[in-house]
């Protein structure tokens, strides 16, 4: 069984030590099941991020030990890890033109610098600063009144994005047949292009 563990269940559990606690059933018993080969929780890459940049190297260091429990490490060898949401795009997408199976969602990585209180404190100041730039922007926005039944009642979430992402893989493509240079203004499309270009 696969279960996934964001960063707030993560981070309460690696917290319990005492039996008394709510959740020192749950931690014992994903643990046992871990240890057993009946369960694995990869590591998402949002975790990666975040858990580097929390500010106390104890707490960090907890959440670390635990979740390579979890993920499979042994020994201090690689984890087991999510693959981020564009390597999965591309990796499909190229299964798709090739006829091939589809792609795993995981992959090995090694889990390195949780002891860094450098890193840590530039990662936090990355994290906290993109997130005031979303914020700002969506604050910057204005929406435009609406007149009338609106078109769509309901958009499936992620639809804008999947739109974009195929236009930019669609104007990569027709430069590789053209025989022009790829653009990185077609970012999403960008890793895919160099990849087919090899």
């Amino acid at each position: 069984m696969i279960v996934c563990l964001d960063q707030c269940a993560i981070s309460e559990l690696a917290k319990v030590s005492a039996d008394s606690d709510p959740l020192y059933e749950l931690k014992h018993a994903l643990l046992k099941a871990a240890e057993g080969s009946q369960v694995i929780c990869p590591v998402a890459k949002e975790t990666l991020a975040e858990t580097t940049g929390i500010a106390s190297r104890e707490q960090r260091r907890s959440i670390y030990d635990l979740h390579c429990r979890l993920s499979g490490a042994r020994l201090g060898g690689p984890i087991w890890s999510f693959k981020d949401m564009w390597k999965m795009i591309n990796e499909e997408t190229v299964a798709l033109a090739r006829s091939e199976p589809s792609p795993s969602a995981f992959e090995r990585i090694r889990w390195h610098s949780i002891d860094d209180d450098q890193l840590a404190e530039k990662t936090w100041s990355t994290i906290t600063s993109g997130k005031k730039r979303m914020i700002e922007r969506v604050k910057a926005h204005t929406l435009s009144p609406a007149h009338g039944k609106p078109v769509f009642e309901r958009s499936p979430k992620g639809a804008v994005l999947a739109v974009e992402h195929a236009s930019h893989v669609f104007r990569q493509i027709t430069r590789l047949l053209a025989g022009e240079p790829l653009q990185e203004s077609d970012h999403m499309g960008y890793t895919l292009a160099l990849h087919l270009k090899e």
